[in-house]
């Protein structure tokens, strides 16, 4: 906590879990590279330690411009990126508050803030707590916000914040009622 790498470099996402778990609803999910064109001005977007959401509202923009497909009953598609931590008041250096993961368009690993959190001596390893959080945040694309009160299918297993961090695989898989809401989605996530 508060013990900031300089030379950390976010990295891809791991989707282990997200694929195994999505493969309980019949989706089948796939690491796909992007297509770029000669307009890529991803490479331009700059690094920036703790990522306010005005700034992460630009880089969504940029980076959302590259989808060359929209969602259909067959098709989805979310962009997951890692990136550093969000902004100060977030970032749990020093306080108790934390964000490590993003479900706007595209999703943000929040990696440097999950590396903070898996010293807790409660957490789980920092590569379950990934994993964890990858599957919690496409999940938010299909079901939407948490709820108060909490609700059993935005508040429950994987999408209880504190058990993606705390948890177990086998108590962050999806319920009946979760792997229910994903297939009654015709067009998939929320684009």
């Amino acid at each position: 906590m508060g013990d900031d790498d300089a030379q950390f470099q976010p990295a891809e996402p791991d989707i282990s879990f997200l694929q195994e778990q999505m493969a309980r609803a019949c989706v089948n999910v796939r690491l796909i590279d992007p297509q770029l064109d000669d307009s890529d001005t991803i490479g331009d977007i700059p690094f920036l330690h703790n990522i306010a959401l005005d700034a992460f509202d630009a880089a969504s923009n940029t980076i959302g411009a590259y989808r060359n497909v929209n969602n259909t009953d067959r098709y989805w598609h979310a962009y997951i990126v890692g990136a550093y931590e969000a902004d100060e008041a977030w970032d749990y250096d020093g306080e108790a508050n934390w964000h490590i993961g993003q479900s706007f368009r595209p999703v943000l690993i929040l990696q440097e803030v999950i590396r903070d959190l898996s010293v807790v001596p409660v957490a789980q390893a920092r590569a379950d707590i990934e994993r964890h959080i990858v599957l919690h945040e496409v999940l938010h694309r299909f079901y939407g916000p948490h709820h108060d009160p909490p609700q059993p299918m935005t508040d429950e297993g994987n999408m209880d914040a504190l058990t993606t961090i705390v948890g177990t695989d086998a108590e962050n898989v999806l319920s009946r009622l979760q792997l229910k809401g994903i297939q009654k989605k015709p067009n998939g996530p929320d684009s």
